[in-house]
């Protein structure tokens, strides 16, 4: 989002920001990762049908806050906060579920507030593997989603201008300031909430606003929502529905580590996803195209694919899932009393993944992957 012009203030911010050095030489707190607190507890079949309603409850209760705010009448958060509470449930039973229906979009759903949820996704699942303690991952998601009510409260005008930068103590630092004046009204917030969203926005370098702070002056759930929130907007640069491929966003996050944003926090995000997250559009090495359904957590370059564009370019009418670990056997004859032995000799060929690609490269209908892959968990659950 561009800003307007800054203030003599801003202006004068944005000076002391030049002049820091990009590189912060501070000490830092270590980050320290417990993959122990969770592990997937829940099969993707089961969990994809209670994730399609949680998704559904809480884009539903989102444009009803949103629209609240907006009509300046009382915002009862109440079904909000417990939409958004069951999402963190269902990621932390078993992440590509939830991940599915966030990244592979329906094209006909214009919610102008999903971008939200898929920044609440980012944090959650980042949190997750982090292991923070399911109160703070609360706070987190609650952070994200309401980070930008702000807006709400501003002329059109002054979101539209084409002038000044956000990230200079501009429009950005102004959406900050409403958005805190209008949590402070709602009782429901927690003040934890506040205090992450007021310093979401700032950078380990001090380039950030509205106060430019440094380091460890920032707190640790401000750092982790603003490495989800800077890596979900690289990614959809091109628009709500089309993303970058992923391995690009992943290069600009890490380019900003140790200026933007911790190093290791920076790092520690990248495992949490691995370069292609669940539903990514891949090249195989038989030079078809796929769709990331669910991750290997032991190997993340074998992770289970659903094959949607066959190796001549065309779109396949049925979908063919390989899990890259066990390697292709589409091909392989089920055993039968005549054919036991040539079965046995079969070994399924083996399937490495490529590269990410442009989505819009590709003659992919979005709506029917997404609702056949579903289909196909549900019936699979059933």
């Amino acid at each position: 989002m561009k800003g307007i012009a800054p203030s003599d203030q801003s202006l004068l911010n944005a000076k002391k920001t030049q002049d820091l050095p990009d590189v912060y030489r501070g000490k830092l707190s270590p980050i320290y990762v417990d993959d122990t607190v969770y592990k997937i507890i829940e099969s993707l079949p089961k969990e994809i049908v209670v994730a399609q309603q949680a998704y559904d409850a809480l884009m539903s209760e989102t444009n009803t806050v949103m629209a609240q705010i907006t009509q300046k009448t009382t915002v009862v958060l109440k079904s909000f906060i417990h939409a958004l509470y069951d999402m963190i449930d269902s990621i932390t039973r078993n992440p590509d579920a939830f991940m599915w229906l966030i990244r592979v979009r329906k094209t006909d759903e214009k919610e102008p507030y999903y971008y939200l949820l898929r920044s609440a996704a980012w944090a959650i699942v980042f949190a997750r593997h982090l292991g923070l303690s399911k109160g703070n991952i609360r706070i987190l998601a609650l952070s994200v989603m309401l980070k930008d009510i702000g807006r709400l409260t501003l002329p059109k005008i002054l979101l539209s201008s084409k002038a000044g930068d956000p990230s200079n103590s501009g429009v950005g630092q102004i959406i900050v300031e409403q958005t805190i004046t209008s949590l402070k009204k709602m009782s429901e917030v927690h003040p934890k909430v506040i205090k992450t969203i007021s310093m979401m926005f700032e950078r380990l370098n001090g380039s950030g606003y509205p106060k430019q702070l440094q380091g460890d002056d920032i707190p640790f759930l401000s750092k982790v929502a603003g490495v989800a929130t800077f890596y979900d907007e690289v990614t959809y640069l091109k628009g709500e529905l089309c993303s970058i491929p992923s391995s690009q966003s992943v290069s600009q996050l890490y380019a900003a580590r140790g200026m933007q944003f911790q190093d290791d926090l920076v790092v520690e995000f990248i495992k949490a996803f691995g370069l292609y997250p669940t539903g990514t559009l891949v090249k195989l090495s038989t030079k078809e195209i796929a769709i990331v359904t669910e991750q290997n957590y032991i190997r993340r370059l074998k992770p289970r694919v659903m094959v949607v564009v066959d190796k001549s370019g065309h779109a396949l009418d049925q979908f063919e899932y390989i899990d890259l670990m066990i390697g292709d056997t589409r091909n392989i004859v089920p055993p039968t009393p005549s054919r036991i032995r040539r079965a046995e000799a079969q070994i399924p060929s083996r399937v490495d993944l490529i590269e990410d690609v442009q989505p819009y490269d590709y003659p992919i209908k979005v709506t029917k992957i997404r609702l056949e892959h579903i289909a196909v968990q549900q019936a699979t659950h059933v």
